[in-house]
């Protein structure tokens, strides 16, 4: 089965997609222009980020247990 075909994503599959996300997010937040270029300001806009991947508004995964 090659990428392109539609599948059932598996629980390794999911999990892979999902921490794909997280180190992107961390790498956005560790370099980006911010309005508050802080550490305290990145790791709450991190924070931010990640909760909204939990929340399944930006992370493009179907529903799982």
């Amino acid at each position: 089965m090659t990428e392109t075909q539609p599948h059932e994503l598996s629980v390794d599959e999911v999990r892979e997609r999902f921490l794909k996300h997280i180190w992107g997010m961390i790498k956005y937040w560790e370099t980006a222009d911010v309005y508050d270029p802080s550490l305290h300001g990145r790791l709450e806009g991190l924070a931010f980020s990640c909760m909204s991947a939990f929340d399944g508004g930006t992370l493009g995964l179907p529903g799982f247990r």
